[in-house]
C-alpha cells in the first residue's frame, strides 16, 4: 500500500512538472516583446491562453505555466500573420491575454 501511494504522488509531481504545449511551425520566430518595443510594429490583434494552472490538488509551477502561455500565444501570432507578442498583465489561473503585432525585423 505504501508502494502504491509513492507511486502514485510521483505520477502527479511528475505530470505537474509536464509542459503540455507544442509550438507550431514558425513559433520560434516569434518573438515576446515589451509595450515600447511594439510601439514601431503593426498591432494585428489579440490572443488569450488558457492552460491547466492545477493537476488535481496539486498546483502547477507558476514558471512552466507562464512559458505554456506565451507558447500558445506565439502559436497564435503564427496563424495571425504576426512576429512578436506582448503579455498583457500577468498569467492568473491558467490565463493572460496578449497582443499579436508585425513587426518586421
Amino acid at each position: 500500500m505504501k508502494g502504491a501511494k509513492i507511486i502514485v504522488v510521483g505520477s502527479v509531481v511528475a505530470l505537474c512538472a509536464c509542459s503540455w504545449v507544442k509550438p507550431i511551425s514558425g513559433a520560434e520566430q516569434v518573438s515576446l516583446i515589451k509595450p515600447g518595443i511594439a510601439q514601431a510594429c503593426k498591432e494585428l490583434g489579440s490572443a488569450s491562453a488558457q492552460v491547466k494552472d492545477r493537476v488535481g490538488i496539486f498546483g502547477r509551477n507558476e514558471k512552466k505555466i507562464a512559458d505554456e502561455l506565451v507558447a500558445l500565444a506565439k502559436n497564435e501570432a503564427v496563424r495571425m500573420g504576426g512576429d512578436a507578442v506582448v503579455a498583457q498583465g500577468t498569467p492568473k489561473d491558467g490565463f493572460q491575454k496578449f497582443s499579436v503585432y508585425l513587426c518586421e525585423k
